[in-house]
């Protein structure tokens, strides 16, 4: 199936994935050609194959630099948006089953879990307001050398600009997205999806979402070296899941997110597998 459109042949018409991609290209049926090209790409894509050169039986087109390759996995993402998020596995429950943080409580949490960000991080985040702001940072660094007398006032506007970097912070990528607890066979498994609207404001909060976890080194790659292969009572002692906090000696564990792209399919639940399709995020920002 492409685009919602059903595509059906038999598997004995295509002995290998090169036979199904030179069928999908060069298909000739006008009614269906926009969908047989979707497919063509989605799995050159899948593949790590170069879908802008046409396929033959040379197979040059299954060639494509490692970081190409890797670019193009990232372009296609789960529609609507989601940001997939690791960790929040609670522990075992009286009667076996794993248990972890529910829809709404995982609001709250990834809402607490940003205060506190926002709090470790509070001179960074000023730079990078400036960063961001390069107009305002050069009039408050020009006017504290020509008027000293007037620190106060800029002192003022500099605690303005910090004030507006947290709200920033604090609006990143969560304020439309709705948290889905994704269960198994044996309960939880600690992993929460945060489902966004699947329009550009959509798009673009979840991406700031997921950035927000980049920048703190709990993104993709991270949750792929740090990522147990059970949940257990090990994890207490394991500093890349759990932390402390150091005013309430509250154990608390440590989210790992990142945007939902088409590999990561087999990571949400089947209901919202029925409910989502597969978007080229260039192709969608750049309408």
């Amino acid at each position: 199936m492409a685009n919602g459109s059903k595509l059906v042949r038999s598997s004995k018409d295509f002995p290998d994935m090169h036979g199904l991609i030179m069928h999908a290209y060069n298909s000739d049926n006008a009614d269906s050609r926009v969908d047989h090209l979707g497919l063509h790409k989605a799995l050159c894509v899948l593949m790590g194959w170069n879908y802008s050169k046409p396929p033959d039986n040379s197979k040059t087109y299954q060639f494509l630099a490692a970081d190409e390759a890797a670019a193009n996995w990232d372009d296609l993402i789960i529609w609507p948006p989601v940001v997939i998020i690791h960790n929040t596995i609670t522990g075992k429950g009286k009667d076996g089953r794993m248990e972890g943080l529910g829809n709404k409580a995982m609001d709250n949490k990834i809402r607490a879990y940003l205060r506190l960000q926002i709090k470790a991080g509070g001179q960074r985040l000023t730079r990078i307001y400036f960063e961001h702001n390069l107009k305002l940072k050069q009039d408050v660094l020009a006017r504290s050398t020509r008027y000293p007398n007037k620190i106060t006032t800029i002192r003022a506007e500099i605690d303005l600009a910090y004030a507006r970097s947290i709200s920033d912070y604090q609006y990143l990528g969560f304020a439309g997205g709705k948290s889905k607890s994704v269960y198994g066979r044996d309960g939880h498994l600690g992993t929460t999806l945060v489902k966004f609207s699947g329009d550009q404001p959509g798009l673009k909060e979840a991406m700031r979402f997921a950035e927000f976890f980049e920048k703190e080194n709990h993104g993709r790659k991270a949750w792929a070296r740090v990522q147990p292969l059970t949940f257990g009572r090990d994890d207490e002692k394991n500093p890349n899941l759990m932390r402390v906090d150091e005013k309430t000696g509250e154990k608390m564990r440590i989210f790992y997110g990142y945007l939902g792209t088409a590999s990561d399919l087999d990571k949400v639940d089947a209901d919202t597998r029925k409910k989502v399709v597969i978007e080229s995020r260039r192709e969608y920002l750049s309408r």
